[in-house]
């Protein structure tokens, strides 16, 4: 693991890697560095993925343990996952048909990819959009499953 010293940003200086590393950190998110552009960790059961490719993704991948590699029930989990996304105006959902049993959720935050940000406004941004994959998760495997309270009973 590479160690990032925790630094309190004064400057508004660019978002970076280390700067996301120490903001998870403040959360209680520990993460480490997966080649140049990768923040990996865990939050609660899902493993944690913030990715830098120009814009700035938040990704929770994890083995459900389910039988997606039929295509219509993939597409139905596509399309529950992008109408809830819309409705929390949170940016673009995917989710990717990896092999069989794994889902890799995927949702751009605007907040997180704009430059020059307080501490506090990255800490807030960073902690919304991993709260908010690890809802998505967790209501993807409830509708994957069939579980009443999921959101096909809504």
């Amino acid at each position: 693991m590479t160690e990032t010293k925790a630094v309190r940003y004064k400057d508004r200086g660019p978002v970076t890697m280390d700067r996301v590393a120490d903001a998870c950190r403040d959360l209680g998110i520990a993460l480490e560095t997966d080649g140049d552009d990768v923040l990996i960790g865990r939050y609660e059961e899902v493993n944690l993925e913030i990715t830098f490719r120009g814009d700035y993704y938040c990704s929770v991948a994890t083995y459900m343990g389910l039988d997606i590699s039929n295509d219509t029930d993939l597409r139905d989990v596509i399309g529950w996952v992008n109408t809830i996304n819309r409705n929390y105006r949170f940016g673009t959902a995917h989710i990717t048909h990896e092999e069989e049993g794994h889902v890799i959720f995927s949702s751009r935050s605007e907040v997180v990819s704009r430059r020059g940000l307080t501490d506090d406004q990255l800490e807030n941004a960073v902690g919304l959009a991993v709260r908010t994959c690890v809802d998505f998760y967790r209501n993807c495997v409830r509708y994957a499953i069939g579980d009443p309270t999921g959101p096909s009973a809504r």
